[in-house]
């Protein structure tokens, strides 16, 4: 980091967000990020054109830093900065990753040091002074930096959007869906969100849609039961062929999350083993079981690639990745 910065970036996050995410990743929080996002965030940083050999990037709300690694390997000449308002976050990912710079947003000074790159994963919807943060990028970036933001999608298609609709769970004021995190503040449409951008200095250049069908109930039964339950509510107030339908995505979600529990959770399950004798019994069946879910699992990351390929410029989905340039 240059040593001529003085401003303080310092942006103002209520406590008890700030809190939440300090218990979250001081419980294990995105110990595990999806490997499909990992191929999908480094495909679409190789298309960006122009990136010069060496630069600075920012990784706006880098959590642990496994995006920000993941832009060290894309990057491996650039200077990478992570920063987030989580104090827990940051030690975490300084120790995981000492070669690389984190700052929570006290601790950062801004000044000389422009950037290149700003990328952010997951983080625009928890802002709810988004100009304010626009008008901070602005101050950071070069004169024809790229911007690479990942964000739900709000446009009205995919799964997601269907279950939503179904149980009339969409907020009209923010487009939010009823089981999103409660420190969201909005669920951008791809139109909205790109409006909103280019009234800073940026100008849209290319989008890529995600999670349409298979890619949502992959991340989904990455979760557990409760989430699934909560993601298809049964509630007797609900029409009749709703629930049925209802009924019907969560018994699909419910085996999906059977075929690939195993896989994903030997070695948990072997971490238990010494526990007790229900432990033991568990373990050997998670044992059993962990060839055909690798199998199985294999499978569906596959249909789950193939249908990135097809539907990537597909305007719907559950997320989104915008891409936009300095003017």
């Amino acid at each position: 980091m240059s040593n001529n910065l003085s401003k303080s970036f310092f942006y103002e996050v209520d406590s008890k967000t700030t809190e939440e995410f300090d218990s979250r990743y001081a419980k294990g929080y995105m110990t595990s990020p999806r490997v499909v996002e990992r191929k999908r965030i480094s495909e679409v940083l190789k298309k960006i054109p122009g990136l010069p050999e060496t630069g600075v990037a920012l990784d706006f709300g880098c959590g642990k830093g496994d995006f920000t690694i993941l832009l060290h390997e894309m990057l491996p000449n650039w200077q990478i900065v992570g920063l987030d308002i989580s104090a827990v976050a940051i030690k975490k990912a300084k120790e995981s990753h000492p070669w690389l710079e984190f700052y929570s947003f006290q601790e950062f000074q801004k000044g000389e040091l422009k950037f290149d790159l700003i990328f952010s994963h997951h983080v625009l919807e928890y802002v709810p002074e988004i100009d304010y943060v626009l008008s901070t990028f602005e101050a950071l970036s070069k004169e024809n930096s790229v911007m690479l933001h990942v964000i739900p999608c709000g446009n009205h298609a995919g799964i997601e959007y269907k279950i939503a609709s179904m149980v009339n769970g969409i907020n009209p004021s923010n487009g939010l869906y009823f089981y999103e995190h409660s420190a969201h503040v909005r669920r951008y449409s791809e139109t909205e969100f790109i409006s909103t951008v280019e009234k800073a200095s940026f100008k849209h250049r290319d989008s890529w849609f995600v999670d349409h069908y298979f890619g949502a109930l992959e991340w989904i039964t990455r979760s557990n039961v409760n989430f699934i339950k909560s993601i298809t509510p049964l509630k007797p107030d609900t029409a009749g062929w709703v629930i049925f339908r209802l009924a019907l995505i969560r018994l699909l979600l419910y085996l999906l999350l059977v075929f690939r529990y195993p896989y994903f959770n030997y070695d948990r399950a072997k971490r238990k083993w010494n526990w007790n004798a229900a432990r033991k019994f568990f373990f050997i069946g998670i044992i059993c079981a962990y060839v055909p879910s690798l199998v199985f699992n294999w499978i569906f990351l596959f249909i789950v690639d193939v249908e990135w390929g097809l539907r990537k410029k597909s305007a719907g989905g559950g997320k989104m990745y915008l891409l936009f340039t300095r003017r």
